[in-house]
C-alpha cells in the first residue's frame, strides 16, 4: 500500500520525462507545419500546371479551330467538342458564332458560372469551385 507522498512521488513526471516531452512535442509541431507547407505548394504547383494545360490546350484550337468557326462548319466543330469531352481535365467547352449562338458544345445547358460572363479573351481566369475559363475570339485576319 502506497502513502500519499509516495503515491505523489509515483505521479510527478521527472526533468528527464519533461525535457523529453518537450522535445518530442517541438519535433512533432514542427514535422505538422512543414507537411501543411509542403501540402500548401503542392496544391498551388498544380493548380498552375493545370492552368498552363488549359492555355496550351486554348491556344492549340485557337491555331486549328479558327477557320471552322469562322465558316461555321459544325461537323468539323463537333468532332472537335468529343475530343475534348473526352479529357477529365475540360469540364465544359463551346464554340459560338458571332452572335453568340452556339455551333457546339460538350452539354446541351451552359454551366451557370458561364452565363453571366462577357464573352472576352480569358486564359485561364479564375470561375470558382477550383475551375478556370479559357474564352479565346476567332477572326478572319490576324489584323483584328
Amino acid at each position: 500500500m502506497l502513502v500519499g507522498d509516495q503515491k505523489e512521488a509515483r505521479l510527478r513526471w521527472g526533468l528527464r520525462q519533461k525535457l523529453v516531452a518537450a522535445f518530442a512535442l517541438q519535433i512533432i509541431l514542427i514535422a505538422l507545419l512543414l507537411f501543411g507547407i509542403q501540402q500548401l505548394l503542392v496544391r498551388r504547383a498544380m493548380i498552375r500546371q493545370t492552368v498552363e494545360q488549359g492555355d496550351a490546350i486554348a491556344l492549340t484550337i485557337e491555331a486549328t479551330a479558327g477557320y471552322y468557326v469562322i465558316f461555321s462548319l459544325t461537323d468539323d466543330l463537333k468532332s472537335i467538342i468529343a475530343d475534348l469531352a473526352k479529357s477529365g481535365s475540360v469540364t465544359y467547352a463551346e464554340f459560338l458564332d458571332g452572335n453568340g449562338k452556339v455551333l457546339a458544345a460538350t452539354v446541351t445547358t451552359t454551366p451557370p458560372a458561364l452565363k453571366a460572363r462577357k464573352l472576352g479573351r480569358e486564359a485561364g481566369t479564375s470561375a470558382g469551385s477550383g475551375l478556370h475559363v479559357y474564352t479565346v475570339p476567332f477572326y478572319e485576319s490576324k489584323a483584328e
